[in-house]
């Protein structure tokens, strides 16, 4: 169920075009799919489901939060005070790290104008809670905050509100017009210049004095008041920031759910505009058959650290009667989902969701600009798939071959029985492009060919584009049961001009009456002749 995507770069005249997998649903969409919406099982037994979760209103992360802890032991090590601020709306006096704009289109509409609906959620300005936490040493008392603050720009932060209702009157779901949209900026509250370096080998962290980093996560969902449900077919949306300074410490990779992605960063100018736009994308959710506990194989226990002799239904952690849902947005590794099939058998697709939303991460070390030092702070790309779930890190840099690589895994089946279809869309910068390929990227061509276990090959759709200087490959049509797929520019031999084939000239000459022809390449008469 694994998937390299390979992109490398040649030079060709033209371009093929993508065609992206569509989905049917009308306006009254269904509610999202839930993991609750399974069968229980016995509690002898355990299964995995691979899927995106249905939001939450009532999680924290739709609320703007500061995290101050309090270290009671001089020898815990990294400690910092922390916010994680939902951005409101801009108004006339929120002008600054703020939701400038959401629109919206269908496939028969031109872009339109989404407005802020008159729902709130529930005001938790003044709220605190208090309590220890382990941190990495333990001995921390946090005390966590939430309300609502103005912009900090001195400090690189934004506003902090609340995630807000937009109201969507000509694309309706199930549960009406009103959409969700959650933006999310968060980092250290200190405004000192600091970025980190994490030693694996010595579990220690470096602080240097460098350059900010901000984390950004933008999610918007169809729901009615507090019930999330699918997205309308053929919805394209545009949400546009305004984050001033803190634009300029969003650099790093982006991932997410978008199909057909197109992204803006003006850091330049004081607004600091910052604009996703695309289609969301249509997740398979994975579920594998369930499995006694009993039967779990050694391999397995000594993964879930059930020691020898111990009954698996003893072990910390038993699985027995669960349903254990596994991360599908990155952060859970992929050989996870290869390491459940082996054990509980392949998983086949139960349902799908919907999903749009994008993220900056904090994969660390991009091996894409790690020999272009000028490119070492910045936007670096931004990579989307439907895949229920991907690589939690970016796109490593092949230089054999001069490729990125990325792995993905699905399901290789749909519920009809057929192939699942999946996409991938990569984004780079143009300098990035130029630092891998050469000036010449103008002039290229995908060609992708997705080669099966067996051997088989098969070729996707792609695109390839670039606009603001930026590289867009779209990349479709391919199925989860291929496990490599490469995507290339090759290059073109320089075409010779062909030779054009040397004609020769026919003359008659004439003498007296005797006429005689002569053919050559610069034919002449014979002495006494004379041309007629």
């Amino acid at each position: 169920m694994r998937l390299r995507i390979s992109i490398a770069l040649g030079l060709v005249a033209s371009i093929s075009y993508i065609v992206l997998p569509q989905y049917s649903m009308a306006s009254s969409t269904p509610r999202a799919w839930s993991i609750d919406s399974l069968t229980k099982i016995d509690s002898s037994k355990a299964r995995v489901v691979f899927g995106d979760r249905v939001n939450s209103i009532n999680l924290p992360s739709n609320w703007s939060i500061r995290d101050i802890p309090k270290v009671i032991d001089k020898a815990t090590p990294w400690i910092r005070s922390t916010f994680q601020y939902a951005i409101p709306a801009c108004t006339p006096k929120i002008i600054v790290g703020c939701i400038e704009s959401v629109s919206y289109k269908t496939s028969s509409s031109n872009w339109n104008q989404a407005t802020l609906s008159s729902r709130e959620l529930s005001d938790r300005s003044g709220e605190a809670t208090a309590g220890t936490t382990d941190g990495r040493t333990g001995n921390i008392i946090s005390e966590r905050q939430i309300g609502q603050w103005p912009a900090d720009m001195k400090n690189h932060a934004p506003a902090a509100g609340r995630a807000s209702y937009w109201n969507f009157s000509k694309a309706s779901h199930g549960g009406g017009t009103e959409y969700l949209l959650r933006v999310n900026v968060r980092g250290d509250i200190s405004a000192e210049p600091i970025f980190s370096t994490w030693d694996p080998v010595t579990g220690t962290r470096e602080w240097k004095n460098g350059i900010v980093q901000r984390y950004l996560e933008m999610a918007i969902f169809p729901v009615d008041g507090l019930t999330e449900y699918e997205f309308p077919e053929d919805i394209e949306i545009k949400v546009k920031l305004k984050l001033g300074t803190v634009a300029k410490d969003l650099w790093g990779w982006f991932d997410g759910r978008v199909i057909n992605p197109e992204i803006t960063l003006d850091t330049n100018s004081s607004d600091g505009i910052v604009e996703v736009s695309g289609s969301p994308a249509r997740v398979p959710i994975g579920l594998t058959p369930a499995k006694n506990v009993s039967e779990f194989s050694a391999e397995f226990n000594s993964r879930r650290n059930c020691p020898a002799g111990v009954l698996p239904s003893s072990c910390p952690g038993s699985w027995g009667g669960n349903t254990v849902g596994i991360s599908t947005d990155g952060n859970q590794d992929i050989s996870d989902f290869i390491f459940y099939e082996k054990e509980f058998g392949l998983a086949a697709t139960v349902a799908y969701k919907t999903a749009w939303w994008v993220k900056t991460t904090p994969w660390p070390d991009v091996a894409n600009v790690a020999d272009c030092p000028a490119l070492q702070s910045g936007f670096t790309g931004i990579v989307t798939t439907n895949a229920t779930m991907y690589g939690k890190s970016a796109p490593k840099w092949d230089s054999s071959d001069k490729t990125f690589v990325f792995q993905v895994a699905s399901p290789h089946l749909d519920l009809a029985g057929n192939p699942n279809k999946g996409f991938y869309s990569l984004v780079i910068p143009k300098e990035i492009a130029e630092c891998r390929w050469g000036k010449d990227i103008a002039k290229a061509k995908i060609v992708v060919s997705i080669i099966s276990a067996d051997g088989n090959t098969n070729v996707g759709t792609s695109s390839y584009s670039i606009k603001n200087n930026l590289l867009t490959f779209n990349i479709s049509g391919f199925t989860y049961s291929s496990p490599t797929i490469k995507v290339g520019l090759i290059a073109q031999p320089i075409a010779q001009p062909i030779a054009q084939p040397i004609k020769k000239v026919t003359i008659i000459c004439v003498k007296g009456k005797l006429e005689k022809k002569v053919t050559a390449l610069k034919p002449t008469c014979p002495a006494g002749y004379k041309k007629k």
